[in-house]
């Protein structure tokens, strides 16, 4: 038999509503992490981090040094500063993420995600400011 036990704090799926949004902005005023909104929400920890990440409400982890390494078989890269410098002016042009995921293996010679494009632009936004 198959234990089919979630976790507590994953009960709820689906997208945020209104009042989980401003659930969410009042308590990240009163300086609780991720973690524990999550588990007020009943809410995945990263579903709580990708909201106040996008809305400012956190500061992403920049990470600057580059490493590649294998995970699950599969090489990993971090951002080499060129990609990041390609990344802000090709969206200064005005290309969009799936644009640039189509032709980054072209660039850079390993294929990235439009939504890995999209997060560090994010990130690298956040970081700006």
């Amino acid at each position: 038999m198959v234990a089919t036990h979630k976790p507590a704090w994953a009960t709820v799926t689906g997208p945020l509503t209104q009042t989980e949004r401003d659930t969410i902005e009042a308590l990240a005023e009163k300086d609780y992490r991720c973690y524990r909104i999550a588990a007020t929400l009943k809410r995945k920890p990263s579903c709580i981090y990708y909201h106040m990440l996008v809305r400012g409400m956190i500061e992403p982890k920049l990470v600057r040094n580059f490493t590649v390494y294998t995970r699950k078989g599969k090489e990993v890269r971090s951002f080499s500063p060129e990609e990041d410098a390609r990344l802000e002016a090709e969206r200064a042009k005005g290309r969009t993420f799936h644009e640039m995921a189509k032709v980054w293996r072209d660039w850079f010679g390993h294929p990235r995600c439009s939504g890995t494009l999209r997060m560090r632009c994010i990130a690298l936004a956040a970081k700006a400011e």
